[in-house]
C-alpha cells in the first residue's frame, strides 16, 4: 500500500481475483513484486512505465487516460442524471508520523448531475465539511461539459469557497490514432 490512506476496497471479476491470488502465492512475504525493489530503494515505477510505454505503443494512449476514457464512455452511456448525497468521517495523518494530523472531520457531500443534451452535462458538487477547527467549511464545484465530437471535450467551470470564486475553462482534444 502506498500510504495508509490509500487503502481500497476493489471489486474483482473472477478472473482478476484469480489472478490476484496467484500473485500473492508466488510473492514473498514482504512485497507482492520483489523485483521491482532494490538495496537502495523501490523501483515500483518501473511497472508502471512498462504500462505506460506498452499502452502508448500499442494504442498512442497512457494507462492514465485509458482509465479517464472508460470513465468518461460509461458515464455518457449510462446519462445517469440524479443526486447523490453522501456524509461521511474522513481522516488524514502525516505519513512519517502518523501521530501528526493533517486533517479529520465530517464531509458532507451532494453530487447534483443533470443531462441537457447528448452533448451537454451541468454538475454541481457541494461540500460542507468541519476540517479546520471544527468550523463549517463551505465549497462548491459547478462544471458545464460539452463534447461536440467523441475526442473533443470542453469544461466550464470553478470553485467557491471560503467567499472566493476561481473560474477555469479547460479545452481537451485526443491527437493522433
Amino acid at each position: 500500500m502506498k500510504t495508509t490512506g490509500s487503502e481500497r476496497f476493489l471489486p474483482f471479476t473472477r478472473t482478476a481475483y484469480l489472478a490476484l491470488t496467484k500473485a500473492i502465492e508466488y510473492a514473498n512475504d514482504e512485497w507482492m513484486f520483489p523485483r521491482y525493489i532494490k538495496d537502495d530503494g523501490s523501483y515500483a515505477t518501473h511497472a508502471s512505465n512498462a504500462l505506460a510505454k506498452w499502452t502508448k505503443g500499442r494504442w498512442g494512449i497512457t494507462a492514465h487516460s485509458l482509465r479517464h476514457t472508460f470513465r468518461d464512455r460509461l458515464r455518457a452511456a449510462s446519462g445517469a442524471d440524479g443526486w447523490l448525497v453522501q456524509v461521511d468521517y474522513e481522516e488524514m495523518n502525516e505519513l512519517y508520523d502518523p501521530a501528526i494530523s493533517i486533517y479529520k472531520g465530517f464531509l458532507f457531500q451532494s453530487v447534483f448531475k443533470y443531462t441537457l443534451t447528448r452533448a451537454l452535462d451541468f454538475r454541481l458538487v457541494s461540500q460542507l465539511n468541519n476540517f479546520d477547527s471544527g468550523e463549517i467549511n463551505i465549497l462548491m464545484q459547478p462544471l458545464i461539459q460539452y463534447r461536440p465530437s467523441a475526442f473533443s471535450l470542453f469544461y466550464l467551470g470553478g470553485i467557491f469557497h471560503s467567499g472566493q470564486f476561481q473560474g477555469y475553462l479547460k479545452w481537451q482534444k485526443q491527437i493522433g490514432n
